[in-house]
């Protein structure tokens, strides 16, 4: 079985803030999750993982040298 996380736990995963996944979570930009209770909210990791994949960022389609603009050097 895929194991269930909770909010905490997923802010830990991504870098962020719990505040940070309740804004996405209510925005619509997260995947939804499950109540176990009516004040706890649980996510499949397979989920998350997948959101957080369908976001990598790809250098070609973002026009492959950003990464250079903007650093200053000639």
């Amino acid at each position: 079985m895929d194991p269930l996380i909770r909010q905490a736990q997923v802010a830990r995963r991504l870098g962020v803030s719990d505040a940070t996944i309740k804004r996405w979570r209510l925005a619509g930009n997260f995947p939804p999750g499950y109540l176990l209770t009516p004040k706890t909210i649980v996510w499949r990791l397979s989920d998350v993982l997948s959101w957080l994949e369908e976001r990598r960022e790809i250098p070609e389609a973002t026009g492959g040298d950003q990464a250079d603009s903007g650093n200053g050097s000639k």
